[in-house]
């Protein structure tokens, strides 16, 4: 038990011959190093072995010593007297392997094409044909003759069901442990039906170990395995503290999940909290986000373990507050942004349909298979579409700079025109004289003011009268009082003769004034006449003009270094150009391969095509924008858009002639040449991307009938889009619901199949009502949930192995019987009534 854990094998069925008392210590011997031990015997009938497992019950290994009772006469023992075992006595091939299953156990083929014991081996079962396909062996081990027929046509022994292949092979010594085993894929605590399961469902449960492949590739059937554990992108576990799921606590399986229960059962608001915890593109259709925040709010927070493509292991954390997520590392925070270390595909409900409504969801979703190619290629494109738009940017600035020094340019010609007419005019003179009769002018002025100045200052003297008043003591000397009487009837006397100085001053400048007036009247007069005529209506005006023409002197003098910026832009566009349409062919060819790429990925009834560079919606819409309210009717701007946008750009540079050229009417020409710059460069940034076009065949076998799947109906579209989906990325892929408007028919012809394939490389979590996603698809993890006063809870939680989960979801599927039945039913009608 030991050797076995040390190689890493963590289930095994020891099968001695004809004996099973050995069960209780070696079970105990695999609990205490972490082996799960099943009880069985190998048998030999009339030269044929077989060998019968039971599951790990003290009435499982009842069970198996009551089998072993009724293989020969009471009292008769089972080996020979040197202890050799001795064959079945009672009962041929087929008898015996029913017998063993109504004793409740799993029967197997060892070494089935081993000489002389092997179920397959020439002469040594006659009836190895019913035996293959009676559906009581449930495996068969490939260990004997490798060159076998069997094993690379089965046809002949197995008919219509697929063979369950297995590897094994005694173990003879303890370095030998391990070299032979099988991968399974079981729960975590595995079971006898986990393992009956696992044959029953051998492409997505069961793998040879990839150093076997050398020796066993030719094996029809049989897949292999590097690691047992998966290499893929996914989420581990999911945590919810607060909100709806407040509670739930799961370990995510690596497979196909399936979150199953009724209406308001909280299923879509599980993935769309795993959508925004994980910070996917916001949903398509906003009830996605509203129902999120609804049941997800700011109190309540999850924590959801990732493994990268790298098999790195993080956890991610986040509220339900909008803040971003928190991407920790064994505790610690490492302010990386979860998208750099892990993507996960998300479609809510009724998204799926978007994908057939919206052409740019389907390119880019198309596009997105390509990889890293892809991806690069994106990149380039926005980094040179930010140059573009920094590029035009200035361009706009310089073509506006350089209108402004046309103008400018104009407005010099004219202001110097007006300075030199006016210097023929002799306006320095003019200027002079002017200035000489405002200098007179002001000093008139002065001089007439002046007698109202000396009036003010007069009465500001008399504003000192009377003297003051002096205190009456006796030391004060009464010559101070006389004193001051004296000089106040000096002022007193000398005011009122400056007043009447004053009137007099008046009354004699009025006439002379009055000359004046007219004087300097009649030389304004003719002097502004002159200047009228130089073309100066103000004296001020010429200054003005000086400092006008010094100004634009220097702006228009700065025009060949724009005119050199300008043709400098120009050519930094037109490589930006030049490479962008590489880019651009280069996203074309790889949405052509991702394409070509999942046209075989997706199975024989949906296609993809693309038609490269056809798309001109967006050049379309430009000059639709543009042209708005100038009555260009649509089939003008077809005719214009059926073009290369450099080939347009140039036309519309070119004038009205060169866009008539390209099949506008000449009314139409001329509205679009007259258009800014800035759209002939917007044109040529446009781009032209891939139409891509998905189909489906609604025809027959050998008759085909293609059809796109914007024309069919919605549970065709769905058919195809689903397809698509499921075949598309390494990626987790979570899927609301994705049964929706599908054809029942195509879940269990194609859907489940696909499914299965998928799921081989991909983790896909699902919410569904259908039985035949979950129970065909073979779903490693179903979720079972259910509502009470507005809170979730799980019902039930594990494999469809599991008899609580099994009965769950058979009560709450839609179909979920007979889902179960189906499930048998495609692979041995003999397992019809044992599950």
């Amino acid at each position: 038990m030991q050797a076995h854990a040390d190689a890493g094998v963590e289930i095994v069925a020891v099968t001695d011959h004809n004996r099973v008392d050995w069960y209780p210590v070696l079970r105990a011997a695999g609990e205490a190093v972490g082996v799960y031990v099943f009880p069985g015997l190998e048998i030999s009938v009339n030269g044929c072995h077989l060998i019968a497992v039971w599951d790990r019950t003290e009435a499982s290994y009842d069970l198996a010593q009551s089998f072993l009772g009724t293989l020969w006469n009471p009292g008769v023992s089972p080996f020979e007297e040197n202890g050799d075992p001795k064959p079945v006595a009672l009962g041929q091939v087929l008898e015996i392997a029913r017998r063993a299953r109504d004793h409740r156990a799993l029967v197997f083929a060892p070494h089935s094409t081993a000489k002389g014991m092997g179920l397959f081996a020439r002469g040594v079962c006659r009836t190895y044909r019913d035996v293959a396909q009676s559906g009581h062996v449930v495996g068969f081990d490939v260990k004997g003759d490798p060159k076998a027929d069997v094993l690379r046509n089965p046809r002949d022994a197995f008919g219509d069901i697929p063979p369950r292949w297995f590897i094994s092979g005694d173990v003879r010594s303890l370095d030998h442990v391990g070299r032979n085993a099988t991968y399974l894929k079981l729960a975590p605590e595995p079971t006898l039906e986990g393992i009956r399961q696992a044959f029953l469902m051998p492409d997505t449960r069961m793998r040879f170990r990839q150093d076997l492949e050398e020796r066993w590739s030719h094996v029809l059937g049989a897949q292999f395995i590097e690691s047992r554990e998966p290499t893929w992108p996914r989420i581990s576990s999911i945590g919810f503290e607060g909100g709806f799921h407040s509670g739930m606590q799961v370990e995510v399986a690596p497979g196909l999940n399936a979150v199953i229960g009724g209406k308001g059962t909280g299923k879509s608001t599980l993935l769309e909290i795993l959508r925004y915890v994980t910070e996917a593109p916001d949903p398509l259709l906003p009830e996605g986000d509203a129902n999120r925040r609804f049941n997800f709010k700011a109190n309540a927070e999850a924590t959801i373990g990732i493994v990268d493509t790298h098999g790195e292991h993080y956890t991610i954390h986040r509220s339900g507050d909008d803040t971003p997520a928190r991407l920790l590392r064994n505790g610690s925070d490492t302010d990386v942004e979860v998208r750099r270390r892990f993507t996960v595909t998300v479609f809510g409900q009724r998204e799926l349909q978007e994908l057939a409504n919206r052409e740019e969801l389907l390119r880019e979703f198309v596009a997105s298979q390509a990889g890293p190619a892809w991806e690069t290629a994106v990149r380039e494109e926005h980094t040179l579409q930010d140059g573009l738009g920094r590029a035009s940017l200035e361009l706009v600035q310089v073509e506006s700079a350089l209108e402004r020094m046309e103008e400018d340019a104009a407005e010099l010609k004219d202001i110097e025109d007006r300075l030199m007419r006016a210097r023929e005019k002799g306006v320095e003179s003019l200027m002079s004289a002017s200035k000489a009769l405002t200098e007179a002018s002001q000093s008139v002025a002065t001089m007439v003011g002046w007698p109202g100045v000396v009036t003010e200052a007069v009465k500001d003297l008399e504003g000192t009268l009377p003297a003051p008043t002096l205190a009456s003591h006796p030391l004060v000397p009464g010559s101070l009082k006389e004193q001051a009487a004296a000089l106040e009837s000096v002022v007193t006397r000398a005011t009122g003769e400056i007043h009447t100085a004053v009137q007099v001053a008046v009354d004699g400048m009025d006439a002379p004034s009055d000359e004046w007036e007219e004087s300097h009247r009649k030389a304004r007069h003719e002097l502004q006449a002159a200047l009228a005529d130089a073309g100066i209506a103000d004296p001020k005006e010429l200054g003005n003009l000086q400092e006008q023409a010094a100004k634009l002197t220097g702006l228009v003098e700065s025009r060949p270094e724009t005119e050199r910026r300008q043709e400098e832009l120009v050519a930094q566009r037109r490589q930006q150009l030049t490479r962008l349409a590489e880019v651009r062919r280069q996203k074309s060819r790889e949405t052509e391969e991702a394409a070509r790429i999942l046209t075989g990925s997706v199975g024989a009834r949906v296609r993809v095509s693309t038609s490269p560079l056809a798309d001109r919606s967006g050049l379309h819409e430009l000059f639709e924008r543009e042209l708005k309210g100038q009555n260009v009717r649509s089939q003008q701007l077809q005719n214009l858009v059926a073009h290369a946008p450099a080939v347009i750009a140039e036309a519309m540079r070119a004038g009205a002639p060169a866009v008539e050229a390209l099949g506008c009417t000449g009314t139409a020409a001329v509205k679009v040449a007259g258009l800014p710059p800035s759209v002939a460069r917007a044109c040529e940034e446009t781009d032209i991307p891939d139409e891509v076009t998905v189909e489906i065949d609604l025809g027959t076998e050998g008759a085909e009938n293609w059809m796109p799947v914007r024309a069919v109906s919605p549970g065709q579209r769905a058919t195809a889009l689903l397809a698509l989906a499921l075949a598309s990325g390494t990626d987790p892929l979570i899927i609301d619901q994705p049964e929706d408007d599908l054809d029942n028919r195509y879940i269990y012809d194609e859907v489940v199949k696909v499914l299965g394939d998928v799921c081989k490389r991909r983790q896909v979590i699902v919410a569904t009502h259908n039985a035949n996603v979950t129970v065909l698809g073979d779903a490693e993890l179903v979720i079972a949930v259910d509502a009470d006063s507005g809170r979730g809870e799980v019902l039930a939680l594990g494999g469809l192995e599991s008899p609580g989960v099994a009965e769950v979801a058979r009560s709450i599927l839609e179909g979920g019987v007979e889902a179960f039945r189906a499930r048998y039913q495609r692979y041995s009608a003999s397992e019809v009534g044992s599950g």
